[in-house]
């Protein structure tokens, strides 16, 4: 038994081992790290993704880039009247709200299309 204690590789396999052990964790901690961004990564683009029927933000997405910005919010109530600006901004948000993200705003001239916050298309019918 004091052979092994005594033999000079496997004392320098045990100090290497002892001197590596704080780098094999960070690697571990690194993989970890890496699956969490993996699956992150995945949520993301499924909940932009228009074939995904999933519509719940994941955490690391911000808000600004699904809801409507009010700088769209003005553009679209811009010549309307005051009437139609109040139901412009309770279509608004009413839909986000429930977490609609891609509808349609209906007003008696113009018929807009709001996906993740965005107008993609807008219907005019005259005065």
């Amino acid at each position: 038994m004091s052979d092994v204690l005594t033999n000079p590789d496997l004392i320098a396999f045990v100090i290497l081992l002892i001197t590596n052990a704080g780098t094999l964790v960070q690697a571990w901690k690194k993989t970890q790290e890496a699956s969490t961004a993996t699956a992150e990564l995945t949520q993301t683009v499924n909940f932009f993704d228009p074939q995904n029927p999933e519509m719940t933000p994941p955490k690391t997405v911000p808000v600004r880039s699904y809801r409507s910005e009010p700088d769209m919010i003005d553009f679209m109530m811009a010549g309307h009247p005051e009437a139609v600006k109040l139901e412009i901004a309770r279509q608004i948000t009413q839909n986000e709200s429930q977490g609609v993200y891609d509808y349609w705003v209906l007003t008696p001239t113009h018929h807009y299309h709001v996906s993740y916050g965005g107008i993609i298309g807008c219907r005019s019918y005259g005065k």
